[in-house]
């Protein structure tokens, strides 16, 4: 049986080094770990009367939340992808444009787009 001829420090570095060398890699690919976004938009007045809406997306499940002249509602989500999502009940529909920033809104057969201010929270 042959023994190692390093002192156990050196030993000890050279067992390390391999992990702490690896460690910024892996560090870098936990960009796409979210657990929490919350994405706002506050509108400027319009039509629809709408003045927030929000999507909220935590651990897999997703919210589209609209604040409006009459309140606050969850709108069920129709369509959800990277680039867009569309929510709707029977009183009004939601088109978000996730990468242009831009929402458009129907409500009694009026079709429009809102200017809004876009606020993004991630976790």
């Amino acid at each position: 049986m042959t023994r190692s001829t390093r002192p156990p420090r050196a030993r000890l570095v050279t067992v390390l080094t391999g992990p702490l060398m690896a460690l910024p890699v892996l560090l870098a690919g936990c960009d796409g770990l979210v657990r929490f976004q919350h994405e706002s938009f506050v509108c400027t007045e319009n039509r629809h009367g709408l003045y927030r809406v929000e999507l909220q997306q935590r651990s897999g499940h997703r919210r589209l939340m609209v604040q409006d002249e009459t309140g606050e509602r969850e709108l069920p989500i129709i369509l959800f992808t990277k680039e867009r999502v569309t929510a709707a009940d029977d009183k009004l529909e939601i088109q978000l444009d996730r990468q242009a920033n831009s929402i458009a809104a129907v409500s009694n057969q009026e079709y429009s787009k809102l200017t809004c201010q876009q606020q993004k929270f991630e976790m």
